[in-house]
């Protein structure tokens, strides 16, 4: 590891849910340790995330919460948890780049920008379900189970969500030189896929504008919808190269023509990819564990010039074949 990113942004909890402390540091542990030992009155501290930094990265972040810094002098780093501190909190825990564990995370170092608090910037956290005698995050594992932070966001997806596999993603990253966004995600896959700007069920792909180089796994059962959104981006110039992924079968049907008839090739995917969520059981399949998901033929369309990088980039993994549109 190098010595230039070995250091870390961090956000402690207190175990009353009452404040954050922030700051900067190499050994996570001993630092928090330290904030413990410190104190005059008994304080016990959960970690709630990291990100990759130095103290000019701490500074912008605490600048950033100036207006919630708990009034004890030149005690800077100590954050009152305010609802809008804490759904920053749940924001930050879902992107990418953010450690969640005390033990093990990514190895990005985004600017400190582009995830310091803002407004924007707030996820809810998850409301009681009052069918649930026992909810969710009563139960759930991890390091903030049972504690004043159980409800920020775990690293959990939800039913019925299958998932594409990393391998190809980086193959869809490589074909066309980058993913500008996933048009429709989940933060747990966002998080795995390493895409910044994706839509998701609370940033509606049908609300929001698309641009650039996007990548589309779209619900089964829904791709009309999702077709009208391609024609209308992709003939308004602002989409420049698109990959859509669904069964074989999705793209002989009428409502998939508009969609055709503006498609440079199709990649038959060889075999078909297992995607991964939830398993039959309610447990998390993972990336690196057993995959669930439907085994009918898969391929992907693909709008845009770089047909040759697109063919290259999945080499024995598809099938390539060029499509003369009429547009």
């Amino acid at each position: 590891m190098s010595a230039l990113t070995d250091s870390w942004v961090y956000l402690f909890g207190s175990d009353d849910g009452e404040i954050v402390k922030v700051g900067n540091a190499q050994d996570l542990r001993k630092r928090r340790r330290q904030h413990e030992t410190a104190q005059f009155r008994s304080l016990k501290l959960h970690f709630l995330a990291g990100v990759r930094g130095w103290k000019a990265e701490q500074d912008v972040v605490l600048a950033s919460l100036k207006d919630f810094r708990l009034d004890e002098g030149n005690n800077t780093e100590t954050i009152r948890a305010e609802p809008p501190v804490v759904e920053w909190i749940n924001w930050l825990r879902q992107q990418y780049f953010t450690w969640t564990s005390i033990q093990a995370g990514p190895d990005d170092l985004p600017s400190a920008h582009s995830w310091s608090f803002e407004e924007s910037r707030r996820v809810v956290l998850d409301e009681p379900n009052p069918e649930l005698l026992v909810q969710e995050w009563d139960y759930a594992n991890g390091e903030l189970s049972g504690t004043a932070w159980a409800r920020l966001a775990r690293s959990r997806p939800p039913h019925n969500d299958y998932y594409t596999p990393r391998w190809l993603i980086d193959l869809i990253r490589r074909g066309m030189g980058g993913i500008d966004l996933d048009a429709a995600s989940h933060w747990v896959a966002a998080r795995e896929h390493g895409v910044t700007n994706y839509f998701h069920q609370w940033r509606s792909a049908f609300d929001n504008p698309w641009a650039g180089r996007v990548w589309l796994n779209p619900p089964y059962g829904e791709n009309k919808r999702w077709i009208d959104e391609i024609v209308r981006y992709w003939d308004a110039g602002d989409v420049t190269q698109l990959s859509m992924l669904s069964p074989v079968w999705a793209f002989g049907t009428s409502q998939a023509t508009p969609l055709i008839e503006r498609s440079s090739s199709m990649l038959l995917l060889t075999p078909t990819p297992s995607f991964w969520g939830r398993n039959r059981d309610g447990e998390i399949a993972g990336p690196l564990e057993a995959r669930f998901g439907s085994n009918m033929p898969h391929a992907i369309v693909y709008l845009g010039p770089r047909v040759d990088e697109m063919k290259e980039a999945f080499g024995g993994k598809a099938i390539s074949m060029r499509l003369d549109g009429n547009r």
